[in-house]
């Protein structure tokens, strides 16, 4: 996965920022959200992202697997995100 073209992914002390400055609309990530991105734009895959947060967080790995999928559906959806 890779951003799309004008799109710019930040970290913050809260998580993460992603931007869209070609319409200047931007999401906010919480930190387990900014640690799946952050894993996935590393070029590593769904089940990569769904283990890092796993390791640091305590949660459900089937859930984690949900979220991180409804993430990147709304990633995608707006846009933000393609398919190397």
């Amino acid at each position: 996965m890779k951003l799309a073209k004008n799109v710019v992914f930040c970290e913050t002390d809260y998580g993460a920022v992603v931007l869209d400055e070609a319409s200047g609309r931007y999401w906010t990530l919480n930190p387990t959200g900014a640690l799946a991105i952050g894993v996935l734009l590393d070029g590593k895959n769904e089940d990569d992202a769904v283990d890092a947060v796993v390791e640091l967080y305590p949660a459900r790995r089937d859930a984690v697997s949900t979220d991180v999928g409804n993430l990147l559906d709304q990633l995608r959806k707006a846009g933000l995100v393609e398919e190397k």
